[in-house]
């Protein structure tokens, strides 16, 4: 018994001195700061049904409102992984931030919503009221790009107002703005209750053929520290791993079932949760990083500093940990 104990401690000095960390100590702790919303269904899928259990992490989520939130507390040093879009993301690494994107776990989910029936084409838009979620958020950047491409130029041909979703919801009830940049299930409510709103659009289609990509925008990405990175690189491919095995699950579920399991994450109905799934505007991503994913990101990240949202370039190679071949 004393022979053991002395073995034990001999051990444990051994591990202190060296860096290690004996097996019983218990998995390192990890946070992850996470907005709502359907666009986080693979990373609510696998934190459900215990996919991360293997990955070699204790993942400690915080779930917060909105992506500006993600970026406060990942940029404070509050959280090692952060979960956002391409914009944010670039924006967070540029200023400095020692962070990479892995991969996006989601595609699309931003719709173009028309409130009135004169307005029928991109056209129509100029002098019209334009409510968007944040300025250099996912889905302002992308619906500005499409207008772009599409000849209307959002900064000067439109009046711009900033809202969170629920407030944008209220506001297209009462008239109070005419478009909306907006994502599930809002725009499925709006197309529900508002008997003239329609989708100005097919923001997918549209994206894929204006910049001649095989993938629609990339959304939300997992975003990690570089210490991070360095320290535990198989544990964060395990992870994107489980990301990549929830979407193909979610992928593979009737849509009624998915939409009861992603009810309390999108604090929406399933019914809305199940509208907005058949949508085909919310693609979950099963797939590795692809070349295009990458040019999708660069495209944000080019228009971004071409309004003045950032004071950086951005490009692939800074932005994500390991680019495709």
């Amino acid at each position: 018994m004393k022979k053991t104990t002395i073995v034990l401690l001999t051990f444990l000095a051994i591990s202190l001195v060296c860096g290690f960390s004996p097996v019983f100590a218990g998995q390192p702790k990890v946070s992850v700061v996470i907005p709502g919303g359907l666009m986080l269904s693979p990373y609510f899928y696998a934190d459900a049904h215990n996919l991360f259990k293997d990955v070699g992490f204790e993942l400690k989520n915080h779930y917060v409102s909105t992506g500006g939130e993600v970026i406060q507390l990942f940029t404070a040093g509050d959280a090692d992984i952060a979960v956002t879009s391409a914009g944010p993301a670039g924006v967070t690494i540029g200023r400095g931030v020692p962070a990479k994107m892995v991969r996006p776990i989601v595609y699309g989910g931003m719709e173009i919503i028309a409130l009135r029936k004169e307005i029928q084409t991109p056209a129509d838009a100029k002098g019209k009221i334009v409510a968007v979620s944040g300025i250099g958020s996912g889905t302002e950047t992308v619906g500005r790009i499409l207008m772009e491409k599409a000849g209307i130029n959002t900064h000067k041909d439109c009046k711009v107002q900033v809202m969170k979703g629920p407030e944008m919801v209220a506001a297209a009830k009462l008239g109070h703005i005419d478009i909306a940049f907006t994502w599930p299930p809002h725009a499925q409510r709006m197309l529900a209750d508002i008997p003239e709103a329609h989708r100005l659009m097919n923001t997918i289609e549209k994206w894929k053929e204006y910049l001649q990509l095989t993938v629609p925008w990339n959304f939300h990405h997992l975003v990690v520290k570089n210490k991070l990175l360095e320290k535990y690189p198989q544990e964060i491919i395990k992870m994107d791993q489980a990301l990549q095995l929830a979407a193909k699950r979610l992928m593979a579920m009737p849509v009624d079932e998915a939409a009861q399991l992603l009810e309390k994450y999108t604090r929406q109905k399933a019914e809305l949760v199940e509208v907005a799934i058949k949508s085909q505007n919310v693609i979950f991503n099963p797939d590795p990083l692809s070349k295009d994913d990458v040019r999708s990101s660069e495209v944000f990240w080019e228009y971004m500093y071409k309004w003045g949202y950032m004071k950086f370039e951005m490009n692939g190679e800074k932005g994500y940990w390991k680019l495709p071949q």
